[in-house]
């Protein structure tokens, strides 16, 4: 038989193996941690602070891989990033936590301690739950923050919305340029997307909005702007 031949099957049975075998090394993901970590990416990337991938310095764009680490999402530009940041991962959560505090403190909506209602002083302490700034008076209402996030966020979602809804410049939905509350079968929605508020035709629109967040935004600013 020609030897030439044999080579030619050879090669890419070999390269099938290959692949088969990493296939196999590779850990499978439990569904469970699969279910949790989507839950975490969903919840941080609206607020997320960070345009550059901490390992390479690359910006993130389209290509941007998400990734888990330590309970708490972190962007890097590649796949080859992953690993690099995961031994880092503790220095990464600190500059995502600093780079949160310095966007985020202009515009907070709120002027006491989301926890025991005293007025907000110099001497108040910044803290982040996933990728939002919660500020407090103290150190002990910065741990209760911590160990029960779900009421602090609320009151502070319900802030937000507040602060932003009457200068809302839009009578229109971002989504479908609908007249807002013009039709008797849609409800409108005040919707938060991470600290940006979106007044929506509808419940259905919420899914448009977070698919591309910037562009929705860039309308509601463009509105702004022509007001002014």
């Amino acid at each position: 038989m020609n030897i030439s031949f044999l080579s030619s099957l050879t090669l890419p049975l070999v390269a099938l193996a290959a692949l088969a075998g990493f296939a196999q090394d590779k850990p499978a993901v439990d569904p469970k941690v699969a279910e949790a970590n989507k839950a975490i990416i969903s919840a941080e990337k609206p607020c997320y602070p960070l345009k550059t991938c901490p390992v390479s310095g690359e910006a993130l764009g389209k290509t941007a891989v998400d990734t888990v680490i330590d309970g708490h999402l972190v962007r890097v530009c590649c796949d080859n990033c992953v690993a690099p940041a995961q031994k880092d991962g503790a220095a990464i959560r600190a500059s995502i936590e600093k780079a949160a505090i310095e966007q985020q403190k202009k515009d907070y909506p709120l002027d006491t301690c989301v926890i025991s209602g005293e007025k907000l002083s110099a001497e108040s302490v910044d803290t982040v739950v996933g990728t939002r700034l919660v500020r407090v008076c103290c150190k002990k209402c910065a741990a209760a923050v911590a160990k029960d996030p779900a009421p602090t966020m609320k009151k502070l979602d319900e802030a937000y919305i507040a602060a932003q809804k009457d200068k809302y410049p839009l009578k229109t939905c971002v989504v479908t340029d609908e007249v807002i509350g013009e039709s008797k079968d849609m409800e409108p929605v005040d919707y938060l997307y991470g600290n940006r508020y979106f007044r929506l035709c509808c419940a259905g629109c919420k899914r448009a909005v977070a698919k591309d967040p910037e562009g929705m935004w860039a309308k509601v600013e463009a509105a702004r702007t022509a007001k002014k």
